[in-house]
């Protein structure tokens, strides 16, 4: 069976509580809306890899930036 290819469509469903879930939405290729739902520590473990850069790339965003590790993510 091939994976179902889904992007992220920059909308967010953020928790009301620390214990709350994180709903991420997402479309398929086909259009189908698909829900990416995360525990508050799958939450977490997300951002700190997508705030880590890989091994031998810098830890400087372009423009000298910093790159922050985040509380929680964000739709910006």
């Amino acid at each position: 069976m091939d994976p179902i290819i889904a992007r992220w469509d920059r909308t967010e469903i953020p928790p009301t509580t620390a214990t709350d879930n994180t709903i991420l939405c997402c479309l398929a290729d086909d259009g189908t809306p698909i829900a990416l739902i995360l525990s508050p520590d799958e939450r977490r473990r997300l951002a700190r890899e997508l705030t880590t850069p890989a091994p031998g790339l810098p830890r400087h965003l372009p423009g000298g930036r910093r790159t922050v590790h985040r509380r929680r993510l964000t739709t910006r």
